[in-house]
């Protein structure tokens, strides 16, 4: 009767938003959530000049699809077996790095900036030396 605990659980999940990728007697892959649409992610960040980039990255890790398998045990027990999510975790690494990167950026700029204009000569008293 495992099937049929499995079919229910698909039939829940799907409900929820999820998709059905493929299918076993015992087994399924399920996607939740939408994938990050990466053209478009790609243009932002050339048109920002990069600062998109962060926003991107964190879209990768913290949204975007999951997929997970499911399985059924021969007493119906449905089992979520979610995969080791290397992207996700180099993709907040990829934002972290990124983002210090910019505001660095950000802070040498706002510094070269705020010393234009400045003179640095140092005030000169007018002293006359007289021989006489």
């Amino acid at each position: 009767m495992s099937d049929t605990a499995l079919d229910h659980y698909l039939v829940s999940e799907t409900a929820r938003g999820a998709r059905v990728l493929s299918q076993s007697d015992s087994w399924a892959v399920i996607a939740r959530g939408r994938p990050v649409n990466h053209v478009l992610q790609l243009l932002l960040t050339i048109f920002t000049c990069g600062w998109w980039g962060v926003a991107w990255l964190l879209m990768v890790a913290f949204a975007g699809e999951r997929r997970v398998t499911v399985t059924s045990t021969p007493h119906g027990v449905v089992e979520q077996k979610q995969p080791l999510e290397f992207q996700r975790i180099a993709a907040m690494v990829g934002a972290g790095i990124w983002g210090l990167f910019l505001m660095i950026f950000l802070f040498s700029m706002a510094s070269a900036c705020s010393h234009i204009g400045d003179t640095h000569s140092t005030p000169t008293t007018s002293t006359t030396y007289s021989p006489y």
